[in-house]
């Protein structure tokens, strides 16, 4: 409570003015600044899993940077992450981001079947609060790669295919970006 009540910039006695214990204040800050971040999302044009992808890393970076998201996440675990997978609120405001891109993947037929579009924004909610917990993801290439892998990966068809020694999502192939081997 002192270290959130000198990032707000007020007294500790003035914060219970508002709240009347720890896992209100906790509520109360998570939930605010989950829907601040979610309204600052901007979904770019393009391929449906490279949106994802950089909504995702735009996500996590956002939570990162926000201190005092950051500090209530980290003190408060669990139950943050509680209230962040299971408010209908912040689940809404997400599924106006996600919902569109999800779309254009099942419109391709490259997003696996048997995946509600529900099923998928709770993990990705929660892969989100997860990354953004972890102090040594600060580098936006290393959080596309997990993206890359992990995201996208298991929610396509195919989760990729070698061409060249490296590894392409289906998604990139079948848009013509590169060819499959022969």
């Amino acid at each position: 409570m002192e270290d959130i009540a000198r990032l707000a910039k007020v007294s500790r006695p003035n914060i219970y003015r508002y709240v009347s214990d720890r896992d209100a204040l906790v509520r109360l800050v998570v939930l605010h600044r989950a829907r601040y971040i979610l309204h600052e999302l901007k979904v770019k044009n393009g391929p449906w899993d490279e949106a994802l992808i950089d909504l995702f890393v735009k996500q996590v970076k956002l939570s990162i940077h926000d201190e005092i998201f950051a500090l209530v996440v980290e003190q408060a675990g669990s139950v943050a992450a509680k209230l962040l997978v299971d408010d209908d609120a912040v689940q809404t405001s997400l599924n106006k981001v996600i919902a569109p891109i999800l779309a254009k993947g099942r419109a391709a037929g490259e997003i696996r079947e048997g995946l509600t579009d529900e099923e998928i924004m709770y993990w990705l909610h929660y892969q989100t609060y997860s990354l953004a917990r972890d102090p040594r993801l600060h580098n936006v290439i290393e959080i596309k790669g997990l993206a890359r892998k992990f995201v996208v990966g298991g929610l396509i068809v195919k989760p990729s295919v070698k061409s060249a020694g490296s590894e392409k999502s289906v998604s990139s192939v079948q848009r013509g970006k590169k060819k499959p081997p022969a």
